[in-house]
C-alpha cells in the first residue's frame, strides 16, 4: 500500500525527508532516521480512530521500508559514477 503512495518515490529516492501516509483513515508521518525510518501520528489525536490498526499494520510495514531505504542508500553509495577515496593514516 504504502509503495503505491504517489510521495513513495520521492521520500525513497532522497528527496524527502518524511512522508505523509492513511492508514486505517489515520494520518500518519514516516520519516527517514539515522538507519532505517520510524512513524508518528499526525495531530490531533481523534477520538474513534482505529490507532490499534495502524500499530499493527506499522509493525510489519517499518522493518520493510527500513530495509528498501537503506537498500537505496547502499546503492547510492556503491553507484558506478560515485568515487570513492581512500585516506592512509598513520598513527
Amino acid at each position: 500500500m504504502i509503495e503505491k503512495d504517489p510521495a513513495f518515490s520521492e521520500f525513497v529516492e532522497g528527496n524527502k525527508a518524511y512522508m505523509s501516509f492513511s492508514i486505517c483513515g489515520v494520518q500518519v508521518l514516516i520519516f527517514k532516521e539515522d538507519v532505517g525510518t520510524s512513524y508518528y501520528y499526525k495531530l490531533p489525536w481523534q477520538n474513534g480512530l482505529d490507532y490499534p490498526c495502524v500499530k499493527t499494520f506499522m509493525k510489519y510495514a517499518i522493518p520493510v521500508l527500513s530495509e528498501i531505504l537503506e537498500e537505496r542508500r547502499l546503492n547510492k553509495l556503491i553507484a558506478s559514477g560515485n568515487v570513492r577515496k581512500a585516506t592512509l593514516r598513520t598513527i
